[in-house]
């Protein structure tokens, strides 16, 4: 007589169109109903529907601080340098108040690991600044997440005659 192995079941569960509450019941059904295991996934956007529509980021501070301690330590067991030669978001997708919070979360982390960073980049779509045919904007909310100082002027452009 053969014996057959249980079937263990998992579930994926959709995070971006769904509240915490909403996902948290459905984890909470799924495990009484017997799941060996639940799945989710992780996206800076959603990846269906519009750009800005509701999703359950999977990256916060604490994860991005694991993740570069994680290659700190790498570095340090093998005694190689490390530094981070460009991050940011992309202003153009990302709300204003999530690309501070990333900025923030990510270069306080190498900070904190004493690696060496270089935002990404300084008027283009992840840039510091908005440049027009006659101004400079700093971002104020992108050089306070950057610890810069937060209280730049606009100035005007230079022309290349002068």
């Amino acid at each position: 007589m053969s014996v057959v192995a249980p079937v263990k079941i998992g579930f994926l569960l959709w995070p971006q169109t769904d509240s915490w509450p909403t996902l948290r019941d459905a984890a909470v059904r799924a495990e009484r109903g017997g799941a060996a295991s639940l799945w989710t996934w992780d996206h800076l956007n959603s990846i269906v529907g519009p750009w800005e529509g509701p999703i359950l980021e999977g990256w916060n501070a604490q994860s991005i601080a694991g993740r570069i301690a994680f290659a700190a330590s790498w570095a340090r067991e093998r005694n190689v340098p490390l530094i981070c030669d460009e991050f940011g978001a992309y202003k153009d997708t990302v709300p204003p108040a999530f690309r501070a919070r990333w900025i923030t979360a990510v270069r306080s982390a190498l900070e904190a690991n004493h690696i060496g960073w270089a935002m990404w980049d300084y008027r283009g779509n992840f840039g510091v600044v908005t440049r027009t045919a006659t101004e400079i904007t700093p971002d104020d909310a992108v050089l306070e997440a950057l610890g810069l100082n937060s209280e730049a002027k606009p100035m005007p452009v230079q022309s290349s005659q002068e």
